[in-house]
């Protein structure tokens, strides 16, 4: 139980910095951009194997423009939010930072003999709960809505949708541990946050671009994508070994930081 209080303690603050609200808010912006959405892709291209990459709100266009069943159609677009994970990462990491790196807790608890490591992993894990679970809520919701809307069978839509939204809800952890990663390198202001965002934004211009170069929003355009189940996988080792690598950084960072 003693092992659990620090974690709670972290947490706590992270609650009490406005991460919930800032989640609200996430899911309100969310539930916008699917309202004004309309016919179309937010971002979309195809592979040279044919399949759809990127992020389609639309099932009729998704189905339309690919040829996919009803059921990859809902999940696709189910998942067609991911496009803004990157901001939303962001700012969870941000609110469940700034107290510790910014106000100087962090440096004084590590002073007190708190392992830096231990202290990273706690922020690293609730940055990335903060992040991956609303958007795994905010991804079910979508699909019963858009399912029910679309008249598809649940255990079909399911089907579709769960092994996408495990990849992707891995890269959304990937995109958090990115962001502590960034604060911990530059602090926790705009300097970082403006790093990763152009980061990103850099990394699905190069996906739709066709460049052979793993990134994040290249992850979550395949987990989004259409007729992408085969590259499922490889996604996912990217997401963990890119997390891996981020909090190496961030560890290195803080090691020379305080």
């Amino acid at each position: 139980m003693a092992r659990s209080k620090p974690l709670v303690a972290q947490a706590r603050v992270a609650l009490a910095s406005g991460a919930p609200l800032a989640v609200i808010a996430w899911a309100a912006a969310t539930a916008v951009l699917y309202l004004l959405a309309g016919a179309g892709a937010w971002a979309a291209g195809f592979t040279a194997s044919g399949e759809v990459i990127g992020f389609l709100p639309d099932p009729a266009y998704a189905a339309g423009v690919s040829g996919c069943g009803a059921a990859e159609a809902v999940a696709a677009a189910a998942l067609a939010h991911a496009a803004v994970l990157p901001v939303a990462a962001v700012a969870v990491a941000y609110l469940v930072l700034r107290e510790g790196l910014s106000s100087g807790a962090a440096t004084v608890s590590f002073a007190r003999g708190t392992r830096r490591g231990a202290w990273l992993a706690r922020s690293a894990a609730i940055a990335s709960a903060g992040v991956t679970v609303p958007f795994a809520a905010m991804n079910l919701v979508a699909a019963c809505a858009l399912g029910a809307a679309s008249g598809v069978a649940p255990v079909a839509v399911a089907a579709e949708l769960l092994p996408r939204l495990a990849v992707a809800a891995l890269v959304a952890a990937s995109l958090a541990c990115l962001s502590v990663a960034a604060f911990a390198l530059f602090g926790v202001g705009p300097v970082a946050a403006t790093a990763v965002i152009v980061l990103t934004v850099a990394g699905l211009i190069a996906q739709m671009s066709g460049a052979p170069v793993p990134t994040h929003m290249g992850a979550l355009a395949v987990a989004c994508g259409i007729g992408t189940a085969s590259q499922l996988p490889a996604q996912a080792l990217f997401a963990a070994a890119t997390a891996a690598a981020e909090l190496a950084v961030a560890l290195a960072a803080i090691r020379k930081r305080a």
